[in-house]
């Protein structure tokens, strides 16, 4: 062929492998300690017996979580520490089935309120509070009302409502 200086290159090949040899994987020496029963198979041959190896137990930093910053649900940024591919939190099913909705039963306590303030303005505005006993989240809708200037509709998007 060329001779074109470039040095061939050498790949592993299975009868390089055994237990007790040591292979080098992106700049690093691993030593072979044990092999799997498809593996001992395919060699046909006893292969020699496991090498114990020994992990050292790294100790632990102690963990504290950061306060929650408002973004989400307090949960959810809970898992995000714990994790870093978080599951989601899980939800009482139970209490979901028996507080859902059941025919006309709608199992959804509502209650009329209005803002706590000297503002005259804003001494008229009623809104409706919905707290879902399903998955105890709350809802406030404000209703729209005629010549008040103030457009009704969602106040605050169901959801759990810190205290």
């Amino acid at each position: 062929g060329l001779k074109t200086g470039a040095e061939p290159v050498e790949y592993y090949h299975h009868s390089d492998l055994g237990i007790g040899r040591h292979v080098s994987i992106h700049g690093r020496r691993l030593l072979l300690c044990d092999a799997d029963g498809f593996t001992r198979n395919f060699y046909g041959i006893e292969l020699e017996e496991p090498i114990q190896y020994r992990m050292d137990k790294v100790p632990s930093a102690p963990r504290s979580l950061p306060p929650h910053n408002d973004l989400g649900m307090a949960e959810d940024a809970l898992q995000n520490c714990k994790s870093l591919i978080p599951k989601p939190v899980q939800k009482d099913f139970m209490k979901f089935f028996e507080k859902d909705r059941q025919g006309l039963e709608s199992h959804v306590l509502r209650f009329l309120a209005q803002l706590d303030t000297k503002l005259p303005i804003d001494k008229d505005r009623r809104f409706v509070v919905s707290v879902h006993l399903s998955d105890d989240t709350v809802g406030v809708y404000e209703p729209p009302q005629r010549n008040s200037g103030i457009i009704g509709g969602t106040f605050l998007t169901r959801g759990r409502v810190v205290k």
